[in-house]
């Protein structure tokens, strides 16, 4: 089983009923989560209301942070480095759904959350929006998952190291000048065939040096006058040209 696989899973759901539901009774049940859990980030909705979060940040302090899925978040892009501004809720969608494909999020299993199982079972693309181009996702029966998707987003922004699907970019802390250094490859090819005299110059093998391939007209050392060299083409050098009759 590979290290990373169910890294994240639910491991307690509460429900406050409808009945009962209310501002003050849902910080006080926070509240007392914390000093069970002592969870290092909070991350409540922001879609309810401020009231609760003013309640919660008096309480806890910083670490609650309010979320608003109709916000936007900045992403870098992997391949141009610029960043961009995404819609958060297909942006969370989108991370959780990774997270599920390379097995590091365990769907809860209905004996421990019945109710997010079938959150998540159901939750679906309804359409597309013309004008953005983003996906609009189910709105009913999905509280439960939200919340889940909140608590991965509170790992995301601290830990992107633990939850390993974005990269955060590290700014350099020192500066220094480097000389840049440019490749020629004329130099190269020049260099070659330099390399490629020399090894025939020094030809100490029994035989003689490989023939090598030269241009027309090449006469290589300069020739003595007991010796034959090309010059243009039909003369040769250390004769006089011979006039040839035609018939």
């Amino acid at each position: 089983m590979e290290p990373e696989f169910g890294r994240f899973k639910v491991i307690n759901h509460i429900e406050i009923p409808k009945s009962e539901m209310h501002y003050d009774m849902a910080v006080q049940t926070v509240i007392e989560l914390d000093k069970k859990y002592h969870p290092f980030a909070i991350y409540p909705d922001r879609g309810a209301g401020e009231y609760q979060i003013e309640m919660l940040r008096k309480a806890l302090g910083d670490k609650v942070k309010g979320v608003f899925y109709g916000s936007t978040t900045e992403v870098r892009d992997p391949i141009s480095r610029v960043f961009e501004k995404k819609s958060l809720k297909p942006f969370l969608v989108n991370q959780t759904t990774l997270m599920l494909e390379r097995g590091q999020l365990r769907i809860p299993h209905k004996d421990i959350s019945e109710v997010i199982h079938r959150q998540m079972t159901n939750f679906q693309v309804v359409r597309v929006s013309e004008k953005s181009q983003e996906p609009v996702y189910t709105s009913e029966d999905e509280h439960g998952l939200d919340a889940m998707i909140f608590a991965l987003y509170a790992f995301i922004e601290e830990y992107p190291d633990l939850v390993n699907t974005i990269y955060r970019i590290e700014t350099a802390r020192q500066m220094g000048v480097q000389k840049p250094v440019h490749h020629d490859p004329l130099n190269a090819i020049i260099q070659n065939r330099l390399d490629g005299n020399r090894e025939i110059e020094a030809w100490d093998e029994p035989g003689g040096p490989p023939l090598r391939k030269v241009r027309v007209g090449y006469a290589g050392k300069k020739s003595s006058q007991n010796e034959l060299g090309w010059g243009r083409r039909g003369q040769s050098l250390g004769r006089k040209p011979v006039k040839r009759r035609g018939f």
